[in-house]
């Protein structure tokens, strides 16, 4: 008798231990759609992230060439700062050929403006410098655009203002076209003493 009922605790207990193949099935599906969901959430925030350093890019690049403008304006003052006035700057090659569009490049030794009326070319980055520029790196996803307008305010020089538009645009990874301008003015502050 007690072999029999050892015998009949091994059947029994092997027939209900387990689980069975669609319990399985249904446990595989949900950790599925749980874990495909953990990794869409990874995935946005990955591109998320991209597009934010592209963003903090761009924006640095904008800057980049309204800086490079104001140094250049600064630049033209302190070579003769008695005779050399904003609107004979504004009005004079290279400024001149930003009034549709032109590339500038800002490494230092590097100095250029350009004008670019078909479209301007790409940026180019050079992995060993870590400097954005033209002629001298692998091409970037970067294009940047300046527009430099001369405004008269009815000062008693003429052209006293000018109004700088710099547009940087890249390639964002889901193929979409991401772009960034910067609008700023400067001025002919020494007239207005």
């Amino acid at each position: 008798m007690q072999n029999l009922l050892i015998q009949s605790k091994y059947t029994t207990a092997g027939k209900n231990s387990g689980f069975s193949l669609m319990e399985t099935i249904v446990a595989i599906g949900i950790m599925t759609v749980a874990i495909s969901g953990i990794m869409n959430l990874v995935y946005q925030g990955s591109v998320a992230s991209r597009f934010q350093t592209d963003q903090i890019t761009a924006t640095y690049l904008a800057a980049d060439a309204i800086e490079y403008v104001r140094a250049d304006r600064d630049t033209y003052w302190l070579e003769k700062p008695r005779t050399h006035r904003f609107d004979e700057w504004v009005n004079a090659a290279p400024i001149t050929e930003c009034t549709s569009a032109c590339a500038i490049d800002t490494r230092i030794g590097e100095e250029s403006i350009t004008e670019c009326n078909d479209g301007c070319d790409p940026l180019d980055y050079n992995d060993s410098t870590k400097l954005y520029g033209y002629g001298n790196g692998s091409e970037s996803r970067f294009t940047r655009t300046v527009e430099i307008n001369a405004i008269d305010n009815g000062g008693p020089t003429g052209d006293d203002e000018a109004e700088i538009t710099v547009t940087v645009s890249w390639q964002h990874t889901l193929g979409s076209t991401a772009e960034i301008t910067i609008q700023q003015s400067i001025f002919d502050y020494r007239d207005s003493n």
